[in-house]
Formats: structure tokens, sequence, C-alpha cells
């Protein structure tokens, strides 16, 4: 089509494809389907160069370019079917089940820690470990759908139960987040039925690891709550009562979770009623709402394959033609949607695949008078360099290596040999190594403290966009509920994002230790999660005799958490501040007295039960906010500052 449409103009030609190879990195940055979006975009391109210049036979250039293709696909199939069957089945029920387990230890952690029975440090290991199993069930899933028909025939189950693990790993963690606030308190106590709740949850998640291993349940689940002591209720304080209700409401969505996930086990091991699949109205509206750092690599592809094309029309001579813009395509896809790997990290794998391919190509395959011979060697040269490059982390060097290899060889019915072949194709890869240094330093810095930051100050930006709903004048609008989403959006991701930052900093550069940083991307964390919890209780029917009488109230907290949101998020250094830690704690205090002198004069007006803890929840996620924020502590930028 781009062919068809604008072979006579290079410019508009390469405006298309351009644009085309942005959408497809764009694409390729989301959770799922990250091969096939890169395959249409690099694909696309190398079509496009070979053939685009010679329009008169572009159809059998791309079809030539499609059989060579197909063909690869077909090989690589025909050895995984019947000379090394692979299936990521096994490994993907393996994680599957490990999961549950991990889930149903984590429960367990946090209901001992929450009754009093253990230390609440403990969680953290127990929270990394659920961390790293979730992530291994995606990654697992992705494969096994592609090469297990029974998951594929589950698929839509399998992404149900990853939904509902992962909505009650969440709830567990804004579950453990009231625990600090209701440490001296006797929970029994206040909550009678808490221990058989917790043996009926305990019981549900170990039937699920049970029906994931084909075993049948013992038993279904039943109906349970915690029920609530009114009169021991009654002494606490309103923060506490806060904390109360919205433990309270925790432990609810984690019933209802358990037993939806109960459910779905159910229905995977084809025991009991069809699950129902979720199916969520907003996932169009989602789609919708743009991700700056996918953005940002589609931009920087763009970048690649302009200066690529600069060069090629206005470099005369330039080695390799349109092979520069042809391979810079896939390398700058990846490159872009992994902008913590920096390029000089490419250089000694490439150089390797150079010094092997140019080995071979002059001193041996001259010497190579048959078929088997040559299928020998490429065999022996592949499964070297893989087997040198084995490690996960070196998977993008091993491949670029192979690659360079491979055009260097440049294998062909009718072999042709030249030196200069060999500097040429050594020569375009310096080009291309050039092209992708310049494009990784725009628009910003790709040091890996400067991205810290940055990221660090869009989070603080989204979250003073959401305490204080900053666009009220837009609130119920197509726009206020697109920007809505958009912080929403930022400030439930950014902190893995951070977390992916981090690994890649030079600790030479801060003044502090690894552990400082990992303290930090907690407190992130929690921020962002109890800033998600506000979000969701601001949203709650509040009774209008306590909204009219709090308002002003609330407004001063807003504003003081904003003053402090602001300035963080302009200078994610310089941290909460003595300042900004005192003025929290003057309105926290003060919204305690005004919630004591609202309550008495409460007293005589009719407001709903539902109404009462709504407002306690809603309270109890202003002062969980306000001590995650004064607990903000940065690492030190002095150099980075300098």
């Amino acid at each position: 089509v781009f062919i068809a449409t604008a072979a006579q103009d290079r410019w508009l030609f390469m405006t298309l494809v351009s644009l085309w190879l942005a959408l497809c990195t764009y694409r390729m940055g989301g959770a799922r389907h990250q091969y096939f979006w890169n395959v249409c975009g690099f694909v696309a391109v190398v079509i496009c160069m070979t053939a685009g210049p010679d329009s008169a036979n572009a159809f059998h250039i791309a079809i030539i370019r499609f059989l060579q293709t197909g063909l690869g696909i077909l090989v690589y199939s025909l050895v995984c079917i019947f000379i090394w069957p692979v299936s990521s089945g096994p490994d993907f029920r393996a994680t599957s089940v490990s999961w549950a387990r991990v889930e149903r230890t984590l429960f367990d952690a946090c209901m001992s820690s929450f009754r009093g029975k253990s230390e609440p440090e403990i969680m953290s290991d127990q929270f990394k470990a659920e961390q790293q199993a979730s992530a291994g069930y995606a990654v697992n899933l992705d494969s096994a759908e592609t090469d297990d028909y029974e998951i594929w025939e589950q698929r839509a189950l399998w992404r149900e139960y990853q939904r509902l693990s992962t909505g009650l790993t969440t709830a567990i963690h804004q579950w453990q987040e009231c625990f600090e606030e209701l440490g001296p308190l006797d929970v029994d106590r206040l909550l009678p039925e808490l221990g058989a709740f917790a043996e009926e949850i305990d019981s549900r998640l170990e039937q699920v690891e049970g029906m994931l291993l084909d075993k049948d349940p013992e038993s279904r689940p039943r109906d349970v709550n915690t029920g609530l002591n009114r009169d021991a209720v009654a002494e606490l304080t309103h923060f506490q009562r806060a904390a109360l209700a919205a433990s309270h409401a925790r432990l609810a969505q984690i019933e209802s979770l358990t037993r939806s996930l109960f459910e779905c086990a159910a229905a995977l091991n084809g025991l009991g009623e069809e699950h129902a699949v979720s199916r969520s109205s907003r996932d169009m509206a989602q789609w919708l709402v743009p991700d700056p750092d996918r953005a940002l690599s589609a931009l920087r592809v763009m970048v690649v394959m302009w200066l690529a094309f600069f060069a090629y029309v206005f470099v005369d001579g330039l080695p390799g033609g349109t092979t520069v813009v042809t391979m810079g395509a896939p390398f700058g896809m990846i490159l872009s949607a992994m902008p913590q790997l920096r390029v000089s990290k490419l250089i000694v794998p490439v150089a390797i695949g150079a010094l092997v391919g140019s080995v071979a190509y002059i001193f041996v395959m001259p010497h190579l008078s048959s078929f088997a011979q040559l299928g020998l060697m490429i065999f022996a040269i592949t499964f070297a360099f893989c087997y040198l490059f084995a490690e996960p982390r070196q998977a993008l060097g091993r491949a670029f290596g192979l690659a360079l290899f491979v055009v260097i060889a440049s294998v062909s019915n009718e072999q042709q040999y030249s030196f200069l072949m060999v500097a040429t194709t050594v020569l375009v890869f310096a080009v291309i190594f050039l092209v992708l240094e310049i494009s990784a330093h725009i628009p910003f810095s790709p040091r890996p403290e400067k991205a810290f930051l940055r990221l660090l100050g869009r989070f603080f930006g989204s979250c003073a966009s959401l305490a204080i709903e900053a666009n009220e004048k837009d609130k119920g609008t197509r726009l206020g509920k697109w920007k809505l989403r958009y912080h929403v959006r930022q400030v439930k991701s950014l902190p893995a994002k951070l977390g992916a930052w981090s690994r890649f900093m030079d600790p030479k550069v801060l003044d502090t230790k690894p552990e400082a940083v990992g303290a930090l991307l907690a407190t992130v964390q929690s921020l962002s999660s109890r800033m998600i919890d506000l979000q969701e209780q601001g949203r709650r029917q509040q009774a209008a005799f306590i909204r009219g009488e709090m308002q002003g109230d609330v407004h001063a907290w807003h504003r003081g958490v904003l003053n402090g949101l602001r300035r963080l998020a302009s200078d994610p250094a310089s941290g909460a501040g003595d300042d900004l830690r005192s003025r929290l704690d003057n309105l926290v205090d003060h919204l305690e007295s005004r919630i004591m002198e609202t309550v008495n004069k409460a007293h005589g007006v009719q407001i709903d039960e539902e109404e009462e803890v709504s407002f306690y929840r809603l309270i109890g996620a202003y002062r969980s906010f306000s001590e995650a924020l004064v607990e903000y502590s940065p690492v030190s930028y002095t150099h980075l500052r300098a």
C-alpha cells in the first residue's frame, strides 16, 4: 500500500513508513502481542526499503521477502514439532501453582501480622516473592497460549484467573497498609469472627492450589464474614474507626475475590458450573489513554528512521545505501522499547559476530564444496554463539551478533567473495550505532539517574492532580474523565517503571546505598496504592450533613497536600521536608478535632450507616496518604545537581 501510494514521492513515502513504524513501536510496548507488532513494523520496512527504490519489481521483491519469512517460520515450526518439541504448558502450570502457593503464604503472613502474632517486616519478602510469581505467570501465559492447545482453548479463563489473582494481591496490599493504625488494638475483639474467616480464606486458597494440580476440592466456599463488635468499636478514636472500616472493607473484598478465584480454578479443572469471564466495558477507553513512555519510544524510532534516511539521501557514497534504513528499523524498535539498555552494551557481541562472520566468509567458506559442510559450519557457529551468550540479559546482544554473522556470510546459490562487502557491512553497522546513539538522547538524557528523576516528578504530578481533582471545571465531562483515567494509569504504572530504571542506576552517582533506593521504591508503591484508594473513596456517596460540615477542612487538607506534591513534582530529590511534615501533622490533628465536632453535631441527624462507614474510610484514606507522603525520603542526587 505504501509503495502504491507514494512510490514517486520519497518524502511522503518515508512519512508513511515512519508513522507505521511508530504505531507498531507504540503497540509493541503493551502488555500483549509484543512480537506481533515488532514483526509488523520491521518486516514492512524491509519490504518498503528493498522494493521501494525499484517500483517496477516491487511486487516480485515483496513476494520473495514474504516467502523467505514464511520459510523461516515453517522450518522453525517443523523443528519444534518433530525434532525438538518444546511446550510451555508444563512450565506455565508449575508457575500458576507457585503463584497460588505464594498468595496463600502472603495472606497467612498478613493475617498473622494483623492479629498481632508476627512482625510486619516479614511481609516484605512475601510481597517480593508474589511480584516475581506474578511476572513469571504473565510471561509463561503468553508463551503457553501459542504452543499449548489446551491453554489456548481456556485462554479466557486463564486471563480471568490472572485478573482475579492480581486483584487479590492488590487488596491484600491495601489491607496491610491499615495495620500501622490498628497496631495497638485487639482486632480479635473488634472482629469476633476473624479466626473463622481466616480459616475459610486459607482453605479456599489451599483448594485453588490443589485444583491447579488437578485435585478435586474437598468442599465448596462457605458464607463467612468478619462481623463487628459495636461496643468495642464505639471505644475507638475516629481515625481508628476509619482504619478499621477500611480493613473491614478490604477483608470483604478478599472474601469476594477468593470466592471468584475458587470458581475460576474449578472451571479450569472442569468442575462445577462454567465461570463467567468478566469483560470490562472500559477496555477501549483505557486504550485511548496515552502512555508517555511508549509515545517517547515511538518518537525515538521515528528519529532513527529519519536520521538514517537523511544519511542515505544526502551523504554521497554512504556504505550500504538503503541497508542503513532497513537494519536501523528493527534495532531502533528494540532499543526504543528497552530505553534502559545502553547502545554501547551491544558493541562487544556485534563486534564478535562481525569477527566470526568475517573469518568464516574470507577463510573458511571458499574451501567448502558441499551443502553438508556449509550446514555444519553454520550450525557450529550458531551453537557456539548461543552457548557463549546464553544468559537472558545477553539475549539482545546474541540476536544482534548472530544477525551480523548471517549478513556477512550472505549465503546464496551463486556465492561470491569480496573483502569490500565485509568492510562495507562493518561500516554500515558503525553508521547504525551512531544513529542509535544520537536518537537515545532525544528528547531526554538516557542516563538512568536522570530518567528516574523525571519519572518520579511525573508520578508526583499525577498524584497532585488526583489528590485535589485539579480539573474540577472539567469534572463529569469527557475531557475530565479522560484526564482522570490518564493520571490513574500514571500513578498505577510508574512505580514498576521506576523499579526497572533503578536496576540500571550507577551507585557511584548517588550519595547513598542501594538499600535506600529500595526503601524509596517501597514508599512510592505505598503512595501509589494509597492514592488510588483515596481516589476511589472520594467517589463514594457521603452523608450530606457530614460533607457540608467538613468541606472547608477537607479543602484545607487538599491545599496542604497539593503544595507538597507540587514541590516534589518540580524537584523530586527535595524530599518531604520538616516544613511539610509539620503542616501535614497540624492538618491531620485539626481534621481529627473537626471530625469530633461534626460527629457531636450529627446526633439527632439521620445518617445512613453505610454513609458513615464510607466517611470513616475516606478519612482513613486521607490519614494514610498523609503518613506515606511525610515518610517519603529520596535518595541523594548531589552529583546529578552538580
